[in-house]
């Protein structure tokens, strides 16, 4: 229904807009001007405009040269020569009108503010090649999890950048230097002690912002003004970008990709909305910086790699060709390009936004620590300017990413915005290592694609374009997962360097990297559980029973029935444990002996958002956590509690994701901690990224029986349920009802709000749509509400699923969500 009234009321606007053009007959030259200026031009009487030139500049020649000076200045020339000889008639033409008109050399277009008679006059003119909208837009998409920040510190690598094997890069000596990353977003906090020694304007001791920054942002502007002087953030969207990249603190925040590596900045959003010119102009900076007054250029100090976490959507006024040309003189000019896929999935076709639907783009969709692609991330193939184009072409971690925020805080953030970086960061690490890639643009997207790990998932499985997402390459997450390690060692080196090979783990333990002096490991150690002796021992012939129980810590300590406990020895057994919690085994030989209990699968309704609240409050410093509390709330198995074990919480409730990471790596939904009886030894689960120990009892040569061998399991993620109040303290955090609004029409489709019904910290809610409607959802949080939220959308059903977590109490009354429907 609400797609037919937009198609009449989209209808209307035509018939209008054609009324305002009727001196122009159905031609190719009312074929120039998108259908967004027409519209507005129905509106307004007149449209920002961009006026694209017919003739583009030939810069196929600038791949052929080696000098990567010469080659920047190279495409400098051409695209000036281009523009100032096809603008010269049109700019004289709109001076004698005495319009004023903005050149860009970057796409050979002029912008201008132009009526409804002159679109018209210019749409006939030879040298005009298209006429495209210049009204702002919103650039950034909404992240599908919000954000958490606390002034706190993480002492390990952040999970993504363990997954794309960042560190054994490190660990060969590589971490980015000499290799400058440019990136266009909302802004920087440039002095945020995670980036302050990388940024290419600091000494050391003083800052130096020529051709180093620029602000496109000339008027408005929010906290940071307009023609900011230096680097400024007026959204935390930039920073946390810029975070992933390249941050380290060199303290307790490794945070970035490739933390030796330079960066430089353009702000090309006014608090998160851009328009096609805020973009040109960024995009023109970075291929010949300037000076602070915008003058004399030098294309030498051009970056190597270029992040791009944004979007120009053809829905809000930006056609599918708009950047294509600016995009295109960046690679030519040596500029690798990464652009964020969008977060419009997880339907088929919904890579739509320029800049990351072009050929020239390198796209990039997002996955989770569990290796699962997000529900969001957008898919291939582009339809949207006809192309059927393969996209994304890789994907790499975007699901709860922890980096730098403003005011010297740290953020989880989740969006191809936050996966994007990683490419950008891991790009710089494969040019330090491998020099002879360094600007060969075609090689580099080669050798990252090739090297993918495909081993990602895809839940449910689907099929875009006529690909399964069990084909590789295919339209949900392109080749796989970034894995950077591999690239590099795929490539010989100029000089020999030590490699490291895969290992069996996706994340790395949180230990230092070996300096550049060091020689890493080239295989993993295997340590038998056995030992052998020079002169074999006759086995006595004692035997004897081991017993025990299992009972879950919480509540009465209801037995664990069905869990599987291991006996690991000389002669392993296996056993499971009954309806009241026991296990035993009967005859046991003399040895070295442990037993291992496991249970995988029944999880449950016993995880709630009211866990989440618990993580937070844990991460907060809210909260001080018993063991077993804090053993619950790692569901990322760090061994450390913080907002991503929150978040994973809470997406495991609305159900999108199906496991929990630790659990997953574990093959177990529970940890256990042994009760050592009579001369048994207990041992605390040891949760890391490379281990996964369930507190295993051991029995160091065993020779008679041991009975009451108990253990107390903990539920992975079931932090509430394993919490016990103290007497006298307060109650558990509350858990709420909360009602959505009916359906309230806007300007931009149909917006609902979720509101509290009584004070709570944790929310659950959830309504229905109209399937057709469902890829236009976005549901975020309300502004001012402090809280980590998750939905899910269900496409077979139309259910969606809401999730929302709070340190603190949030009012009865209070609207904590905000869902959007933007008609397609």
């Amino acid at each position: 229904m609400l797609g037919n009234h937009w198609l009449r009321a989209l209808a209307l606007l035509l018939a209008l807009a054609r009324a305002a053009l009727a001196e122009l007959p159905e031609s190719e030259d009312s074929r120039k001007i998108d259908p967004s200026v027409i519209r507005q031009m129905a509106r307004d009487g007149g449209a920002p405009v961009v006026v694209l030139l017919r003739d583009q500049c030939d810069l196929s020649a600038a791949q052929s040269i080696a000098d990567e000076a010469a080659r920047g200045w190279y495409v400098y020339n051409e695209l000036r020569r281009q523009a100032r000889r096809s603008q010269r008639a049109l700019r004289r033409t709109l001076r004698q009108k005495h319009i004023r008109a903005r050149s860009f050399w970057v796409a050979n277009a002029l912008t201008l503010r132009a009526s409804s008679e002159l679109i018209a006059e210019l749409a006939g003119r030879a040298d005009v090649g298209r006429i495209e909208s210049d009204a702002p837009l919103a650039g950034i998409d909404d992240p599908i999890t919000a954000e958490f920040s606390a002034a706190s510190t993480n002492a390990t690598v952040e999970w993504g950048i363990s997954n794309i094997r960042a560190p054994q890069v490190w660990a060969l000596g590589f971490k980015g230097q000499g290799i400058v990353v440019a990136d266009q977003d909302t802004g920087f906090q440039w002095n945020h002690p995670a980036v302050l020694s990388q940024y290419r304007g600091w000494n050391g001791t003083m800052a130096d912002h020529n051709y180093n920054w620029h602000d496109s942002i000339h008027s408005g502007g929010g906290t940071c003004g307009s023609n900011a002087g230096a680097p400024c953030d007026d959204n935390g969207h930039g920073t946390h970008t810029l975070g992933t990249t390249i941050g380290d603190d060199a303290v307790n925040n490794q945070i970035g990709v490739a933390p030796q590596a330079r960066w430089i900045g353009c702000r090309n959003m006014d608090r998160g909305t851009g328009t096609p010119t805020t973009y040109m102009e960024c995009f023109q900076f970075f291929l010949a910086p300037t000076d602070q007054n915008g003058l004399n250029p030098d294309a030498a100090l051009r970056p190597h790699v270029m992040n791009n976490s944004w979007g120009c959507p053809p829905s809000e006024g930006c056609a599918a060709n708009t950047l294509k040309a600016a995009v295109e003189a960046a690679e030519a000019s040596g500029i690798f390009v990464e652009v964020s896929a969008g977060n419009s999935g997880s339907n088929c076709s919904t890579v739509n936004d320029p800049p990351a639907l072009y050929a020239s783009s390198f796209s990039v969709g997002a996955y989770d620590i569990s290796n699962v692609l997000a529900a969001f991330s957008s898919r291939g193939p582009v339809l949207v300017d006809g192309s059927g184009r393969r996209k994304p072409d890789i994907s790499a971690p975007g699901v709860n990413v922890r980096s730098a925020w403003p005011n010297n805080t740290y953020a989880n953030l989740s969006g191809t915005s936050m996966a994007g970086p990683h490419v950008t960061g891991a790009v710089a690490l494969l040019w330090e290592a491998r020099p002879q890639l360094r600007r060969d643009i075609v090689a580099t997207k080669t050798v990252l694609q090739s090297s993918a790990d495909p081993t990602l998932g895809v839940n449910p499985p689907q099929t875009c374009g006529g690909v399964t997402s069990g084909t590789i390459p295919n339209n949900s997450f392109g080749y796989g997962r970034l894995d950077i390690l591999a690239a590099v060692n795929s490539v010989p080196a100029s000089t020999p360097t030590a490699t490291a090979t895969r290992t069996q783990t996706s994340t790395a333990s949180a230990t230092a990297s070996p300096t550049q002096s060091e020689t890493p490991n080239s295989t993993a150690t295997v340590t038998a559980t056995a030992s052998v002796t020079a002169t074999p021992t006759p086995t006595p012939s004692v035997r004897s029973a081991l017993s025990g129980t299992i009972r879950y810590f919480g509540g009465a300590g209801q037995a664990v029935s069905g869990a599987l406990v291991t006996l690991q020895g000389p002669t392993p057994q296996t056993t499971t444990s009954n309806t009241t919690g026991a296990y035993s085994f009967d005859s046991i030989g003399f040895g070295d002996w442990s037993t291992v209990p496991s249970k995988l699968g029944d999880i449950g309704g016993a995880i709630t958002s009211i866990d989440a609240v618990y993580a937070l409050q844990i991460a907060a410093g809210l909260r001080v956590p018993t063991t077993f509390e804090r053993l619950a709330a790692d569901a990322s198995g760090d061994g450390n509690v913080s907002a991503i074990d929150a978040s994973l919480i809470l997406q495991y409730r609305v159900g999108l994701i199906t496991a929990l990471p630790l659990a997953t790596r574990c093959g177990s939904d529970w940890l256990f901690l042994g009760t050592p009886v009579g001369g048994g030894q207990g041992a605390v689960p040891q949760i890391s990224p490379n281990q996964c120990v369930m507190g295993a009892i051991n029995y160091p040569s065993l020779a008679t029986g041991a009975t009451q061998q108990d253990f107390t399991a903990v539920v992975i993620g079931d932090v509430s349920g394993n919490w016990i109040p103290p007497q006298g303290s307060a109650a558990r955090a509350a858990a709420a009802v909360a009602q959505w609004s009916r359906p309230i029409p806007t300007a931009r489709g149909v917006t609902r709000e979720l509101r509290l019904q009584q004070t709570a910290n944790a929310i659950e809610a959830e309504f229905f749509l109209d399937r057709e409607a469902i890829p236009a959802l976005r549901i975020r949080r309300a502004p001012g509400t402090h809280a980590l939220l998750a939905y899910a959308v269900d496409s077979q059903t139309g259910r969606v699923r809401v999730a929302l977590a709070s340190t603190t109490p949030l009012q009865a009354g209070t609207v904590v969500a905000v869902a959007r429907l933007t008609p397609r």
